[in-house]
């Protein structure tokens, strides 16, 4: 481990942060968090390929503070930092017998965030906006 002139401090070696990111499965620990985990490692190898903290920022579409944080939590607790640990937010209106249901559809008729909308709100009563049936959708794997 040594902290080159940037100031990150290389806890392993860019095979072995790579190598991290690809076992980094959404089965395991989430949708959301792998694709976090993901894009902060992403964030340091730039960051270890000599780039600034800004430069990476930008690159990687984050505000500066971001980018100073993620680094800092690397510096801080190396592998530890980067599987976030926020709680998920707010629970689902629709349980998990409905999601899958839901998911089966999806897949089954092809259809797209207005059709997902409208099918939510008559097969369930429950009422999400199109975003959020997107923000859905997303977390069942079904949308980039």
């Amino acid at each position: 481990m040594f902290i080159d002139r940037g100031g990150i401090i290389k806890h392993l070696s860019e095979d072995e942060v790579r190598s991290l990111k690809d076992t980094l499965s959404p089965k395991a620990i989430g949708y959301d968090k792998s694709r976090t985990a993901r894009r902060r490692l992403d964030f340091i190898l730039l960051r270890y390929e000599g780039i600034s903290t800004k430069e990476a920022s930008e690159r990687m579409g984050l505000c500066l503070q971001t980018g100073y944080n993620w680094e800092r939590a690397w510096n801080s607790n190396g592998i530890d930092s980067i599987i976030p640990n926020y709680g998920g937010g707010r629970p689902s209106k629709l349980n998990e017998e409905q999601l899958e249901i839901f998911r089966k559809e999806v897949i089954e008729s092809g259809m797209g965030i207005n059709e997902a909308h409208r099918f939510v709100e008559e097969r369930f009563g429950v009422v999400y906006s199109r975003k959020q049936i997107y923000v859905i959708l997303t977390k069942l794997g079904l949308r980039e």
